[in-house]
């Protein structure tokens, strides 16, 4: 909003319709420094809440399907004394998840930066949620991204994803 042309009444007639339009200098003039470190303190409260919700996880919206897989390889310890039947050592082995998903491309920033992990090869933290209501988080790498049709000015995509590192069940 404009502040209007400078009036020719003097100063102060200039600073009252300043202060009109803009409050915060009154509000200055009138703030108490013992109220500098409460404000502070408050200020750094609501930025730790508030700016970790906003860098939380984004939604890949328009998902239509999914498939999961959770890989392990075995590792083979059978002996003699295995009487001919296969022994495995538990907890060894490579473990892995795989996600693949397709959908509707609704042009969200998410999906940008998905488009962006794609290109650079980067991993990146997820969170997994499916319509069973499970959840999984870990770090996972984009290895395809495929973009496909355009009717009524809809595309197709498909996503797959591999774990690295441990996958947590939520």
């Amino acid at each position: 909003m404009p502040l209007g042309p400078i009036s020719r009444r003097g100063p102060a007639a200039n600073a009252a319709r300043v202060s009109f339009r803009l409050p915060l200098f009154d509000w200055l003039s009138q703030y108490r420094v013992d109220w500098l470190r409460p404000d502070v303190l408050a200020g750094l409260t609501t930025a730790a809440v508030v700016i970790p919700k906003a860098m939380a996880y984004a939604t890949v919206a328009g998902l239509k399907t999914t498939q999961l897989s959770i890989n392990g390889d075995a590792v083979a310890i059978t002996n003699k004394g295995s009487g001919g039947w296969r022994e495995l050592l538990s907890g060894a082995g490579v473990r892995s998840v795989s996600v693949a998903a397709s959908g509707i491309f609704t042009g969200s920033a998410a999906e940008a930066q998905v488009k962006g992990l794609a290109l650079t090869g980067a991993l990146e933290a997820y969170e997994l949620s499916f319509e069973s209501g499970d959840r999984m988080r870990g770090k996972f790498l984009v290895t395809r991204l495929e973009y496909a049709g355009d009717f009524n000015g809809e595309r197709n995509y498909t996503l797959a994803l591999e774990s690295s590192g441990e996958v947590v069940a939520l």
